[in-house]
């Protein structure tokens, strides 16, 4: 039986302002370069932006962000650059996460969430969602990304602690 995924308003609204700065992120002029006062000697943190859980994939390749919404019974998971500085749109639609739990092991499966605009399937995104229906009851788990490609790069066996996620900083 397959179940269809819905958004709540509240959903609906982030998604719509997320698609909305990433429509006025279109300026395709390099940025500067930092690489010259940018070093991993820094001291910085690198924040989720919508406070969400941190998952590194690979050495600083990527971020994920996962954030639960409870009303909806869903988690969404935004992909970031390795910094979570810039939003990466990719091609691919899905991705299984494990969450383990100290009784059982219960498994996401994240989609590519449709242009809430016309609806359809965009042909690129960097958001995703999974119906989760034990959300609203879960505090906390150890979560695994057993194989996971994004941006035509593949990343195995990721592990992070949810909320807590992967704290990395230089």
């Amino acid at each position: 039986m397959k179940q269809q995924l819905s958004l709540s308003p509240a959903s609906i609204l982030c998604l719509s302002i997320f698609l909305t700065i990433l429509a006025g992120c279109g300026d395709s002029t390099p940025s500067a370069d930092t690489s010259a006062t940018h070093s991993h000697d820094d001291v910085h943190r690198h924040s989720p932006p919508h406070g969400g859980t941190p998952v590194q994939l690979g050495n600083e390749v990527y971020h994920l962000e996962l954030v639960p919404d409870p009303p909806a019974n869903q988690m969404l998971a935004y992909l970031y650059d390795g910094h979570f500085h810039d939003l990466v749109m990719v091609a691919e639609t899905n991705f299984t996460l494990q969450a383990r739990f100290s009784n059982r092991v219960e498994t996401l499966s994240f989609n590519r969430l449709p242009d809430p605009a016309t609806g359809k399937r965009a042909e690129k995104s960097a958001l995703f969602a999974a119906r989760v229906d034990w959300l609203k009851d879960m505090v906390s788990f150890d979560g695994m990304l057993p194989s996971v490609e994004l941006g035509g790069r593949g990343f195995t066996n990721v592990t992070f602690s949810f909320p807590k996620g992967t704290v990395h900083s230089h």
